[in-house]
């Protein structure tokens, strides 16, 4: 296994383990975008404005679009490195652009993820889902506005 980092949560874990393939695609994604940030995601705040785009999309997509549980995690935990509030103000406007809302296995992994994140963002994106007409999309909204 190769070390590329450790988690800032538990430094004894491994952020990434190349021998898995999810990990070795997030891995070259992430670094064809910006050496290092792979190993110290925090850093995309850094990087010219297109490649915090870029950036936030790569992971946004390994969080929501994936169907590979280990993908999900890796997205999900490349997002928890990053500020908070920073991430806030910029993941939505990313998620509007990537993210298939009429799509339910889509839009439940952002509701997740939006979830862990911020109340108001959970708020904004149960409305969108209560009002869809469609009825996966709602019972997918209603089990997050409990």
């Amino acid at each position: 296994m190769a070390d590329l980092g450790r988690w800032p949560n538990n430094p004894t874990v491994p952020k990434l383990n190349l021998i898995d393939s999810y990990d070795r695609h997030a891995f070259e994604r992430l670094e064809a975008i910006s050496v290092g940030l792979s190993t110290n995601f925090d850093r995309v705040r850094m990087l010219p404005e297109k490649d915090i785009d870029r950036a936030l999309s790569c992971a946004l997509l390994f969080a929501c679009l994936s169907t590979h549980d280990r993908a999900i995690t890796l997205g999900r935990e490349l997002l928890a490195e990053v500020d908070p509030a920073w991430l806030i103000a910029r993941i939505e406007r990313i998620a509007d652009t990537q993210i298939d809302f009429e799509d339910e296995w889509d839009y439940r992994r952002l509701l997740e993820l939006y979830q862990s994140l911020d109340a108001g963002l959970l708020a904004k994106i149960v409305s969108r889902g209560l009002i869809s007409g469609r009825p996966d999309l709602v019972e997918a909204a209603e089990d997050f506005s409990k």
